[in-house]
């Protein structure tokens, strides 16, 4: 059985079944989901089902909604939702696309000052349906001065002081720990039947380094910070909820530490388009030369192609380990 590889593109009012290229990045780590689309410069294209001429020039326009959905034959799925940010002519004719974080960049100008303000109230001031992690630290920050910012902006600088990932799905934003909208549905990934390649290594506990510094935001929002781990390691920041005591503290760092002190996989795999995945979504990795090494992991980040040449493809970036697992 024969699969072909599919694509629709709505921009606007535009819908278009063919372009040169797609290329769709989604992470927790970053603020905007992207997604580049190439197409020719000018010509005549399947256009709203009716072929017509199209001058892409003067068609297109930053801010005009794009909705773009892959697959295989007539089964697509809705792989990136968001609006033109920057228009590249040229051959083929280039169009960068944000997610609707986008949006929140538009949104300017904002001057705002608190004597104390919690981090999930200002989350709610700014996206008012904002799923905010209740196991986050809610921080309360003194003396916060905003101006001429926009809501990204200052959406971004939570996001770096305070350890928050970020991130639209569809139209919904999130904000908490990383991973901790985790989604459960297991995608199985063999090796050696429906991996195309992998950048994976496979790393003994005791050969990986980390050390982080943990950082605990108490009531009155004084700061109690340790460090934990190998001196010359790779460096992380966790942060925790009103721990004031630095042994308590230190205890809890080494533990969060441990998770990323796996023996397993690291790397990325290069899959097919199905079974469809997402970042934070579990997957199990499986290999029938090694099935000591099977085990499930959750995933960073997806990045999805789609050309006429090559088909649909999947990068998956795998993140920490969340189980072994003795699958065949």
């Amino acid at each position: 059985m024969s699969f072909t590889a599919a694509c629709r593109i709505t921009i606007d009012d535009l819908v278009f079944l063919s372009c040169h290229s797609i290329e769709i990045t989604s992470t927790w780590k970053e603020l905007a989901g992207k997604c580049t689309i190439k197409l020719p410069s000018r010509g005549v294209l399947n256009a709203d089902n009716k072929l017509r001429e199209v001058s892409f020039e003067q068609k297109f326009k930053t801010g005009m909604s794009v909705k773009v959905e892959l697959g295989y034959d007539n089964e697509l799925n809705t792989e990136f939702e968001g609006f033109i940010s920057e228009i590249k002519p040229g051959f083929p004719f280039e169009l960068r696309c944000e997610d609707h974080m986008w949006t929140l960049k538009r949104e300017g100008n904002i001057n705002k000052s608190y004597k104390s303000v919690k981090v999930s109230t200002l989350l709610k001031e700014l996206v008012p349906n904002v799923i905010f992690d209740p196991d986050a630290p809610d921080i309360t920050i003194d003396n916060f001065l905003v101006e001429k910012a926009t809501k990204a902006r200052m959406l971004q600088e939570l996001k770096e002081k305070y350890g928050l990932a970020i991130y639209f799905r569809g139209s919904q934003l999130y904000a908490g720990l990383p991973y901790f909208d985790r989604i459960n549905d297991v995608v199985i990934y063999d090796l050696q039947q429906n991996v195309i390649s992998d950048t994976l290594v496979y790393r003994l506990k005791d050969d990986v380094k980390l050390k982080a510094k943990a950082i605990s935001i108490l009531k009155n929002n004084k700061k109690v910070q340790v460090e934990v781990g190998d001196s010359d390691g790779d460096e992380r920041t966790l942060y925790y909820r009103e721990i004031s005591d630095k042994s308590l503290l230190k205890k809890r760092a080494e533990s969060e530490l441990n998770r990323y002190k796996y023996e397993g996989y690291r790397g990325a795999i290069t899959a097919f388009y199905l079974p469809v995945v997402q970042h934070t979504q579990t997957i199990e990795l499986r290999d029938k030369k090694y099935k000591e090494r099977n085990g499930r992991y959750l995933v960073d980040s997806v990045k999805t192609n789609f050309s006429v040449s090559g088909g649909i493809r999947r990068e998956v970036e795998v993140a920490i380990k969340v189980s072994s697992n003795s699958s065949n």
